[in-house]
């Protein structure tokens, strides 16, 4: 007999109690305890679970509005709204970096919210997690899409800075003139040192002697 995967802990926004295998129907069908919103325990086909034909244990019947609502207030809900807003909203304080340049939300996610919940419940969403797009260039996908922890996130920002020419020529010369260390450059530029070194070495700057072998960008 084929040994079943185990179950997560939520399977489309609701709750696994206990997974009970197997059915004795024709054909079989693999069955576990969930418990409702409503906080009462009823036992389901798994995958009437998971494609939405059942969603609760019967007291969200004919109330689909209640079943968004509630969903509304899970953390995933506010990630999914803010995704949206980052790509299509012009006000939105970081629009730049996200919908000014290009970056969307596959049509997949951006219409369905339980698409994105049932995707993140099974790649690895936990609470404090932040969403990642593995290719700082590409889309929010599934294909390009991970969860890291903030601290892992504030790193990959850091080492992805890109300096104008105004900032590379004030890390060069604050570098060579003003003998400031890689380190002090790094939380001048809210960066990291490994990118500074990186920047510095790319514009023919010695670290060790401190000596530029060409001019500044001007």
């Amino acid at each position: 007999m084929r040994e079943l995967k185990p179950l997560p802990t939520e399977i489309n926004g609701v709750k696994v109690i206990r997974d009970l295998g197997m059915n004795n129907q024709i054909p079989k069908k693999r069955i576990a305890e969930f418990e409702c919103y409503c906080g009462k325990v009823f036992v389901g086909k798994i995958n009437s679970v998971l494609v939405g034909h059942k969603r609760s244990c019967g007291c969200l019947i004919n109330k689909p509005s209640v079943f968004t609502h509630l969903l509304s207030k899970h953390p995933l809900y506010r990630k999914w709204s803010g995704m949206i807003t980052r790509v299509t909203n012009q006000k939105e304080s970081h629009w730049h970096r996200y919908g000014g340049r290009g970056i969307t939300i596959c049509n997949e996610w951006r219409n369905d919210f339980m698409a994105f919940y049932n995707w993140a419940i099974a790649n690895g969403y936990e609470k404090g997690l932040t969403i990642d797009r593995i290719n700082n260039d590409g889309n929010y996908e599934p294909s390009n899409c991970q969860w890291i922890t903030m601290e892992e996130n504030t790193m990959k920002d850091k080492k992805m800075f890109l300096p104008t020419k105004q900032q590379l020529n004030a890390i060069c010369d604050m570098y060579i003139n003003s003998h400031v260390t890689v380190t002090y450059l790094a939380k001048i530029f809210s960066t990291h040192k490994q990118r500074i070194s990186e920047i510095l070495k790319s514009n023919d700057i010695e670290l060790k002697h401190r000596r530029m072998k060409k001019c500044l960008i001007k």
